[in-house]
């Protein structure tokens, strides 16, 4: 099985301006749990609110874990990309997986994450 990467974009700061940087640090032991290492890169991205028209630059943390991906593995980045995305308070995050395919990951209510666990 050969090693690819997989990503997951955090912002910087929550839709309130408020730093998130407990939630980075628990993303990082986390990471360095599930799968041993990563790399962290500073970023910037900018996207549209459909709705409204408004458009927003949003700073942001890059994630990048390289792995052989099994299911299990798998399963555990969008978990955490999940996990992170609600504790952020983010209607989403940016998540590439270790295949390629990009996804858009909502907040999962603690109740589904015991489920999956």
């Amino acid at each position: 099985m050969r090693i690819t990467e997989a990503r997951i974009l955090m912002p910087l700061t929550d839709n309130e301006g408020k730093s998130l940087s407990h939630v980075h640090d628990a993303m990082r032991a986390d990471l360095l749990a599930s799968f041993g290492g990563f790399t962290e890169s500073d970023t910037r991205g900018w996207w549209r609110d459909t709705s409204t028209g408004t458009d927003y630059k949003e700073p942001s943390i890059a994630f990048d874990i390289a792995a052989q991906w099994d299911s299990e593995k798998s399963e555990r980045l969008m978990e955490l990309a999940a996990w992170y995305c609600r504790a952020a308070k983010q209607l989403c995050v940016y998540v590439r997986n270790g295949k390629g395919a990009v996804s858009y990951v909502a907040p999962k209510a603690a109740r589904e994450l015991a489920k999956s666990a």
